[in-house]
């Protein structure tokens, strides 16, 4: 069984740098012995040549080992049937070689064929003299077109009981600023990433080799466990053996917006157990049985190719609850002379730089989590070559280890699986930039998109019964990457540096419901609601009455006019005085024979003699009396008018009056 638990060990790898150089080393060494073997002394002196086909900007899709195309183009210098390499430059120094071609007449013309089924996304499509080196050479005088490859793959099992079932699919897409390799989950995950200047036509190394993929052992276990059983997606179950029956087969869909836009893969993986507790299974896995486990991966790629979220899901498909405990790996560039530097977002002061084999760090206690990764510790930042990534977790692993300078071997909590549903294991967003002021702000951009602010009352107290029309309503709002904007009832309101806020409202009669609106940067909105009810205690205001027109005469109407600081309710009362005495409590009332007899002192007591009623709004209010008031005719003589009124809350304003002379008609 080969051992596939590092993503540059396995066969089928087909993205790593070292490889390529390896290959392209391997055939110019071959090109440059035929021509100094058997080529005239005019074959060295080739100078510059110029690839004219195929056509600048051509894009195929490699789905099969034989994507060919022709090449033709012009050399000076060349001499017939004169060799020549055909190379594709990921940027100076870095080339693959595709094929040869060869010198046809005396004008330099050549023709060949270019086979880029091993290439993934843009390069430069160049002819080379023999004795070119491509590493270390100026391409410059070799000029070409620029093709970019895009590939498609899926491997299936040949013969056997498992004949033509899917363990492996990978794709290469290639968007405007970078391209993105996407293998399945039990290879590589997220294989390969790299950014691509369309100006300077040149690509950065890969940041990301392998991201959120399974491996074969963590060293005790495999990478999945369901229920306590080791356990395996189709990739890794077929490395185990691709003959014992049962073997699971995987199922994915590649979707691209029109235009150029965002890019989607939705992979489905049935995981398997061996028949057998021995780990690791080896030739003892005779039989692969179904653990009820389906693991879900959306993978979504943005329309510069510089963020990939991969959302990861695991669904019951027997209709029962599982325990599902999870590792994913996350490997970095493969070249084995570069170390990344690698830097833990949620630990205090961490600085970036290569991290010591065996070393473990422990999982933030909530919240995303973000992992940074420089793809070369030695290389500065804003390096053509080397780029900037960051890995953010919507969910905090419990721990991180490091298997390796270039491996991260990150653990989740276990996962509850609902009988019949899903459960969502993690998401990871993966983004790749030139420097690390950019992938810091778009990894904390992504942070920040993972966690909403909050935002809470302090006073009053929920149901609280406040006694005022002006409450002053406290409370608290938070956010990881601070709260853009905050209103309250309605009002902005700024909150202090500790995340505080006091803001004085207006409040109506009986009940009310208060809001409050955090929103963060990244769109995020929380609410909050306070409900209380406000009784009020508060007697109306009346100003002064005065009269409109000031001279009552019988028979006619006037005014009576007044300042309310409420609506309600108003009782107006016209009242004669009249000689009384006082009682004993000093209450002037109407005259006995017995307060007489007693002297008791004489006095002018008013006597209702018509009343209205009738609703009144805030404000001035103008109320017309006569020739009626109520259903009395006002008569000539002194009256003394009262106003009063009740609010809705049965509060009573004091009592205002204005002694008035209701005049006798005029004679005409």
């Amino acid at each position: 069984m080969t051992d596939m638990n590092r993503p540059d060990s396995g066969p089928h790898h087909r993205y790593s740098p070292a490889t390529m150089r390896r290959t392209l080393t391997a055939v110019l060494l071959l090109a440059a012995g035929a021509i100094a073997a058997g080529a005239s002394p005019a074959a060295a002196a080739i100078s510059s040549s110029q690839v004219t086909a195929p056509a600048d900007g051509l894009r195929v899709t490699s789905t099969d080992a034989t994507t060919a195309v022709a090449v033709a183009g012009t050399s000076a210098g060349g001499a017939v049937a004169e060799p020549l390499s055909l190379a594709c430059y990921l940027r100076p120094g870095k080339a693959t070689s595709v094929g040869t071609a060869t010198v046809d007449d005396p004008a330099g013309a050549f023709t060949g064929n270019a086979f880029l089924a091993g290439l993934r996304g843009p390069c430069v499509l160049r002819a080379l003299p023999g004795a070119f080196t491509s590493e270390t050479g100026d391409p410059g005088p070799f000029l070409g077109p620029l093709v970019t490859v895009e590939a498609q793959r899926a491997t299936t099992v040949a013969g056997g009981g498992n004949d033509g079932k899917t363990r492996d699919v990978s794709d290469w897409l290639q968007q405007s600023s970078a391209g993105v390799g996407l293998c399945s989950i039990g290879s590589f995950g997220l294989c390969g990433s790299r950014l691509f200047d369309a100006v300077a036509r040149r690509n950065t190394e890969p940041v990301f080799n392998a991201g959120g993929w399974i491996g074969a052992t963590t060293g005790t276990r495999s990478y999945l466990q369901v229920d306590g059983a080791n356990a395996y997606p189709p990739a890794r179950a077929a490395q185990i053996t691709t003959e014992a029956p049962g073997l699971p087969s995987i199922t994915r869909t590649t979707t691209r917006d029109a235009g150029g836009g965002t890019a989607s893969v939705v992979e489905s993986d049935p995981i398997a157990r061996c028949n057998t507790d021995a780990f690791p299974p080896a030739d003892a896995c005779t039989a692969f049985l179904d653990t009820g486990v389906r693991y879900e991966r959306t993978s979504t790629v943005s329309a510069d190719g510089t963020v990939v979220e991969q959302r990861d899901t695991l669904a019951s498909t027997d209709g029962k609850a599982h325990t599902v405990s999870a590792y994913l790996g996350q490997n970095f560039l493969v070249d084995a002379t570069v170390s990344p530097a690698l830097r833990f977002g949620w630990v205090a002061g961490d600085v970036a730089g290569p991290r010591a084999t065996g070393t473990t760090v422990a999982g933030p206690a909530s919240g995303p989590a973000t992992v940074y990764v420089g793809a070369n510790a030695a290389a500065p930042d804003g390096d053509p070559v080397y780029a900037q990534g960051a890995v953010t977790f919507d969910r905090p692993p419990a721990s991180v280890r490091v298997n390796a300078p270039t491996d991260l071997l990150v653990r989740f909590g276990d996962v509850a699986v609902p009988a019949g549903g899903r459960a969502a294991l993690v998401t990871s967003t993966y983004v790749i930039a030139r420097t690390v002021a950019q992938v810091n702000a778009a990894a904390l951009a992504r942070e920040d998109a993972l966690v909403p602010p909050t935002v809470s009352f302090s006073t009053p107290k929920a149901g609280a019964i406040v006694l005022t029309p002006k409450v002053t309503v406290t409370g608290t709002t938070a956010d990881n990457r601070g709260v853009a904007s905050l209103t309250v009832g309605g009002k902005p309101v700024t909150p202090r540096s500790d995340g505080r806020f006091s803001v004085a409202l207006d409040v109506v009669k009986g009940a009310n419901t208060i809001t409050a609106v955090a929103t963060d940067a990244a769109g995020n909105a929380t609410q909050a609601t306070l409900k209380l009810t406000y009784q009020d205690r508060l007697a109306p205001t009346v100003g002064s009455l005065s009269l409109n027109p000031r001279v009552w005469r019988v028979g006619r109407s006037t005014r009576v006019g007044f300042t309310l600081g409420e609506a309600g309710t108003m009782r107006l009362t016209a009242n004669r005085p009249r000689a009384g005495r006082r009682n004993k409590a000093g209450t002037c009332v109407a005259s006995t024979s017995l307060l007489r007899r007693a002297k008791a002192r004489i006095c002018l007591r008013y006597v209702v003699v018509a009343t209205a009623v009738a609703p009144v709004q805030a404000g001035v209010v103008r109320a017309a009396i006569g020739p009626k008031l109520g259903n009395r005719f006002m008569q000539a003589g002194r009256l003394r008018l009262s106003v009063t009124v009740t609010d809705y809350a049965r509060n009573v304003s004091k009592a205002r009056t204005l002694d008035v002379l209701v005049r006798k008609p005029l004679r005409g």
